[in-house]
């Protein structure tokens, strides 16, 4: 037995759900499993970033942004702003989440990201500590929408 699959096994048990069948031959996810991976990902995919952010600070005194963007924006509006955001700190990294507009802004509102790039209001509730994160295409500099 593998050191993956006695973690997977004590995971299981501490959830009380099998997450996946098994033969001796293959391996495959239950109902329950599939339900649970999109969930599973974000929660890797978050801690990658958070251990990634502790140890650019703390080794080279640097860090990284995440900008949560719609596609125009993306593609014909941050190019410009990363370009100059790299020349005044070239040792930074720019990660771009790149989706539709509910989704950008959730991204900045779960702390996904630091800034969204969007067009127009958020159709959801923005915090004060927020707001100034959202940025519109029809904004010249960071906003409160």
């Amino acid at each position: 037995m593998t050191t993956l699959t006695r973690r997977i096994q004590k995971l299981e048990a501490y959830l009380a759900v099998r997450l996946f069948d098994r033969t001796t031959r293959s391996v495959w996810l239950t109902a329950i499993g599939r339900d649970f991976m999109p969930q599973a990902r974000r929660l890797v995919d978050e801690l990658t970033f958070a251990v990634g952010h502790l140890q650019d600070k703390s080794r080279l005194g640097l860090g990284h942004v995440t900008i949560a963007s719609i596609p125009t924006m993306a593609h014909h509006t941050l190019p410009e702003v990363i370009r100059a955001s790299t020349q005044q700190h070239p040792g930074n990294r720019i990660r771009i989440i790149e989706s539709n507009a509910a989704d950008v802004y959730r991204a900045v509102l779960t702390a996904l990201a630091l800034v969204a790039a969007g067009v127009g209001r958020p159709s959801c509730r923005v915090p004060p500590s927020r707001r100034a994160r959202i940025r519109t295409s029809s904004a010249s500099r960071w906003s409160s929408r």
